[in-house]
């Protein structure tokens, strides 16, 4: 089997020492200078991108004759990838080609779990409804964390046309805007706010009305 010290790693650390412990079965049927490979891969709903550069690829352990186990110290590296309400992600250590019913040692898999910090923030605006003739509007976007935020909270805010709406640069489009907008919550606090303005296209189509959405991206913390 497989063990390592480390049952969790933060998507914000440094690239972590990790000890890795290899088991195979009693000293009688372990070879001398048995070389084992173990492999860390992305497991569960994670991705390779999901794994940083700083993550060693492989670690090689080996058993010497006579005893059941080795060790060996690998670096692993979570990607703090920004992405919010993620599922449980994790690292896997595996041997290549070790299956439980297979003719070699069997070395059950360790995992590492990945823990996201990117804060669950929820977005919500001054204004709800406007009219085609409207012309420009200002409101105030703001963004509220669950709980406090451990360290500055940067976001940006992407403004899209939904439900048929085309957001561009002139009155040619429904809408116009400057997207992204970066917002922030400091340290500590959970609300955050920022200030634009939408222009709103009067045009002469008789549509059944249509949707500008703000969307948080590339959520960072500090």
């Amino acid at each position: 089997m497989i063990s390592v010290n480390r049952e969790s790693i933060r998507e914000d650390a440094d690239a972590q020492a990790v000890i890795v412990t290899v088991t195979a079965g009693t000293a009688d049927t372990a070879a001398a200078g048995r070389e084992v490979e173990v492999t860390l891969a992305a497991g569960g709903p994670a991705v390779a991108d999901d794994i940083d550069s700083g993550s060693a690829g492989t670690a090689t352990v080996t058993i010497a004759a006579g005893k059941t186990s080795a060790v060996d110290t690998v670096m692993v590296d979570a990607a703090d990838d920004g992405e919010q309400d993620e599922m449980n992600e994790f690292i896997e250590l595996t041997v290549s080609g070790s299956a439980a019913n297979g003719p070699d040692p069997y070395y059950a898999p360790a995992q590492i779990m990945i823990l996201d910090d990117d804060p669950d923030i929820q977005l919500s605006l001054s204004v709800a409804e406007v009219a085609e003739d409207a012309d420009d509007v200002s409101l105030t976007i703001t963004a509220t964390a669950k709980s406090e935020v451990a360290g500055q909270v940067v976001a940006s805010v992407v403004i899209a046309g939904a439900d048929g709406a085309t957001i561009g640069t002139d009155d040619t489009d429904d809408f116009t805007a400057t997207s992204p907008v970066s917002l922030v919550i400091d340290a500590g606090a959970t609300v955050g706010t920022a200030t634009t303005t939408v222009t709103i296209a009067d045009d002469t189509v008789d549509d059944d009305g249509e949707t500008i959405m703000f969307s948080a991206v590339n959520v960072t913390v500090g």
